[in-house]
């Protein structure tokens, strides 16, 4: 049976050995008695002839009493404990994913197998759940093997922007059920985890200066980009940077910036250069090191007036503020996007896509009153429609195809409509000619969404600038298709992959978490071109990371709970005091009969 010791700083009572043992090198000076006869010296032993001074020791039964002694003292303080072989001990790791880790990763992989083996040995058996903060905990090892949890954690890339750690802390928790360890490893404290986690804080703060953000913007008819790039550090620094194409790079320029300083650089696209991107010294956090350069090339969004002289004033001004809107030509390519009038006397309406407006003149020119109400949409979200003014009108039929986005207590307002084509339709069921909708940016706002969401349901080619982990959504040129290919060329080769990714399977995906190279394709079509960065300043802010652990009592706890202790105790307490006394009877013995030798000489 396996045994671990329950209070180690025991073992300095050991330090009574070499106590012992340098008492019985320093001897007495013999005395010198005279008598007349030798049979008396065969009852006592030499102690020493030159006085006080080491010795060589000699064999005595005191001293073996008081090494047994010392050594049964020893194993009572440091109070063993027996491990019990059933006894298991669940452990659930939550591995912080956020890219500022990535600047610590080699320490909190030291930290966390040092923690993970303490606690091994403290069980007979210990069952690791090992998941990642980000992705509401995504699984990364789940077994009994350390050496398997070594191996796993050799292969994390923390790169994530921030998030929040309580969906992970709930799935790890819920992993090792009441009884088990839940630990978070990050680099920075965490104040009040929830269900019971205890934290491993293996960070510091780190001087690192990198790329905030990304522009290009054409000026003259020719594109230029404009990077940001932000000092972090309490301390002045110099780094140098350059723009590089492939293998080849520009010449190197340095740049100076004060703490906290944000600088922006900028300039032009050579002539046919290939995978560009600005790229700085690297530092400790090489995350944002790195930027790629893309010329963006939104999806041309062809629009089409259909409205009447009631309505066409104001919304000729919504299409002017859509970015990247085009007005349709009767002999080029069809409208994507069609603004039209709805009036309830000749109740038409379009047959594609459309934003589409009541057209006819309220029933009565009071105000209507009530409590507005908007539905959990991304077209409506986080946009205020309580300062909208309109008046009593007919309104717009609905249909078992509309989901009613804004409501005026239990009148539908606006509605959007999908039809089983797919056609998608944004309905105003008030007249927007009599209300106080223009001077409402949640009116523009949500046009402007609802035209977004059409623009990218376009099946034509787009490049752009993306944020690593960025949401992508991605048109189907081919409704019949089941897949799109998505190729991924990390900045640095490190990665260069290609995956089949399925239809039902679009509505998840996202950028690549590394700077680089992004293209999706359907068949021979190319859907997206792009570039990833990465662009989260919170992450490349060092100056609250620190270390701090709160798992000090967590060992004692885990002792006592998979152990017993030793129930002959009182025995070796027994032996302890009986040694003692025999050491002490065996002296005051050895003492008397000296004493008795010296009386019988001196008669």
């Amino acid at each position: 049976m396996e045994w671990i010791l329950g209070n180690p700083a025991g073992l300095w009572a050991l330090l009574g050995l070499p106590a012992v043992l340098l008492i019985h090198l320093l001897q007495r000076r013999s005395q010198a008695v005279t008598i007349s006869t030798l049979f008396l010296l065969q009852q006592i032993q030499r102690e020493s002839s030159e006085g006080r001074k080491i010795d060589r020791i000699r064999s005595s039964v005191p001293l073996w009493l008081q090494l047994l002694m010392i050594l049964l003292l020893t194993w009572l303080l440091v109070q063993p404990r027996w491990l019990r072989p059933e006894s298991v001990q669940p452990v659930a790791v939550v591995l912080d994913d956020s890219a500022s880790m990535s600047a610590f990763r080699e320490e909190a992989l030291k930290e966390l197998l040092r923690v993970l083996g303490g606690m091994a040995s403290s069980s007979g058996r210990t069952e690791y759940c090992v998941v990642g903060s980000s992705l509401a905990g995504r699984n990364y090892y789940r077994g009994t093997e350390l050496k398997e949890v070594e191996r796993m954690l050799g292969a994390w890339e923390p790169l994530t922007g921030e998030h929040e750690f309580t969906p992970a802390l709930r799935v790890a928790r819920n992993a090792v059920g009441p009884s088990g360890v839940v630990l978070l490893v990050t680099d920075h404290p965490v104040p009040d985890l929830p269900f019971e986690a205890r934290l491993l804080a293996v960070g510091s703060p780190v001087e690192n200066a990198g790329f905030t953000g990304l522009e290009v913007r054409e000026e003259n008819g020719k594109a230029r980009w404009r990077a940001i790039l932000r000092n972090y550090g309490e301390g002045a620094v110099e780094r140098t940077w350059r723009l590089a194409s492939g293998e080849q790079a520009s010449t190197a320029q340095t740049i100076r910036l004060e703490p906290g300083e944000i600088r922006v650089l900028e300039g032009g696209f050579p002539e046919g250069g290939e995978r560009l991107r600005l790229q700085l010294e690297p530092d400790a956090f090489a995350v944002d090191d790195v930027l790629p350069l893309l010329r963006p090339e939104p999806r041309v969004l062809f629009v089409r007036l259909q409205g009447s002289v009631r309505l066409n004033p104001l919304v000729e001004k919504v299409i002017a503020s859509i970015e990247g809107a085009h007005p349709a030509q009767p002999d080029g390519p069809a409208a994507d996007l069609v603004f039209a009038g709805y009036d309830p006397l000749n109740p038409a309406l379009p047959s594609g896509n459309a934003v589409v407006f009541l057209d006819r003149p309220p029933i009565q020119g009071k105000p209507v009153a009530g409590r507005i109400l908007a539905e959990d949409h991304e077209l409506v979200s986080n946009l205020n429609w309580e300062p909208l003014i309109h008046l009593q009108s007919s309104g717009i039929p609905q249909t078992e195809n509309d989901r009613v986005l804004v409501w005026r207590e239990d009148k539908p307002l606006i509605l959007l409509r999908r039809t089983p084509e797919g056609v998608r339709q944004l309905l105003f069921g008030f007249d927007v000619a009599t209300s106080n909708a223009a001077q409402l940016p949640a009116f523009v706002l949500a046009i402007h969404r609802f035209a977004e969401l059409v623009r990218l349901d376009k099946p034509v080619l787009e490049r752009r600038i993306l944020e690593t982990g960025q949401p992508l959504r991605v048109p189907i040129a081919d409704p019949a298709a089941v897949s799109v290919e998505m190729r991924f060329t990390a900045w640095d080769g490190s990665e260069d992959w290609r995956r089949e990714v399925p239809v039902t399977e679009l509505s998840q995906l996202r950028a690549p978490l590394k700077a680089g190279y992004l293209s999706i394709d359907q068949g021979k079509v190319p859907l997206l071109q792009g570039v990833t960065y990465f662009a989260d300043a919170r992450e490349g802010d060092f100056r609250k990371a620190s270390r701090q652990e709160e798992i000090s009592g967590m060992s004692v706890e885990l002792v006592r709970r998979h152990t017993e202790q030793d129930l002959n105790w009182p025995l070796w307490t027994l032996l302890v005091m009986a040694l003692l006394l025999a050491s002490w009877g065996w002296m005051a013995w050895r003492q008397s009969l000296v004493e008795g030798v010296a009386a019988v000489a001196g008669r």
